[in-house]
């Protein structure tokens, strides 16, 4: 993340988005003498991967280790992105005014309803029978999420040892997820067109990717995510507020008003 990242706003549509975040439990035979720690909201024992990835589905940035007690919110606020976003000391571009918008806005990280709203990172309106205006910035921001949902999604594909529990130590599953995140990003890597996994994601509007059929015939169960409300600051809710101002204006697209109302957690 040390530059902008233009590719993500065009693959998205999703004006001065840098990448997107997202965590995943990683499955543990619970460790010994390790009390609650590592229980999660399951009822399963993990660590989990923080991640943040860019267009072509590639992780930029990891961290693995957190319990699997710890909300989103909470493992998000510990990070280095999140330090790094809140201290400016990213080489980015300056924050700039979106067209139909007086107040500056900066670049920022998105994340769904589990994560913390802040000037740098955009979460998703909560609730059904939303305004229309806010309805389609929940549609923008979801359509934008998908990057990273493929990226998880291509990852457990490739590597079907994350779909089960480690049965070893914590380092060393540590270690093993460090591992697959390296292998997923070399074997996409752009000089590596033999091999990219770009052709497993989602394509077009429906979420179709080859993963997610394949990873469905596993019986994976879905992710349940977190609805723990979060604290947001005005000047966070401005930000979020330029970009609503955006999508009703001079960034709107012809897509982002065929599906309406649809309830974000």
């Amino acid at each position: 993340m040390a530059s902008h990242r233009p590719e993500v706003v065009e693959k998205t549509q999703f004006s001065y988005c840098l990448s997107c975040v997202e965590d995943k439990h990683c499955l543990l035979k619970k460790p010994k003498k390790s009390g609650a720690l590592y229980h999660n909201y399951k009822g399963t024992f993990s660590i989990v991967l923080l991640a943040l990835c860019d267009a072509r589905y590639r992780f930029i940035f990891i961290a693995i280790g957190s319990y699997g007690h710890n909300n989103d919110a909470g493992i998000y606020d510990s990070s280095a992105p999140d330090n790094a976003l809140k201290n400016g000391t990213l080489n980015l571009p300056p924050h700039s005014t979106l067209p139909g918008t007086q107040p500056l806005t900066p670049h920022v990280v998105v994340g769904d309803g589990a994560f913390p709203l802040k000037t740098y990172l955009m979460k998703p309106f909560a609730g059904q029978n939303l305004p229309p205006e806010n309805d389609i910035f929940n549609y923008r921001l979801s359509r934008c999420r998908l990057l990273i949902e493929n990226t998880f999604g291509i990852c457990s594909k490739m590597w079907r040892v994350l779909l089960n529990p480690f049965e070893t130590s914590i380092n060393n599953a540590e270690a093993s997820i460090k591992a697959i995140c390296a292998l997923h990003n070399f074997l996409n890597a752009e000089e590596n067109a033999n091999f990219s996994l770009v052709t497993l994601a989602d394509r077009g509007e429906e979420k179709n990717g080859v993963w997610r059929i394949q990873l469905a015939m596993l019986r994976q169960p879905e992710n349940i995510r977190s609805t723990e409300a979060h604290n947001s600051t005005l000047s966070a809710k401005s930000v979020r507020a330029n970009f609503i101002v955006l999508f009703q204006g001079g960034g709107a697209v012809d897509w982002q008003s065929r599906r309406q109302n649809v309830a974000v957690h």
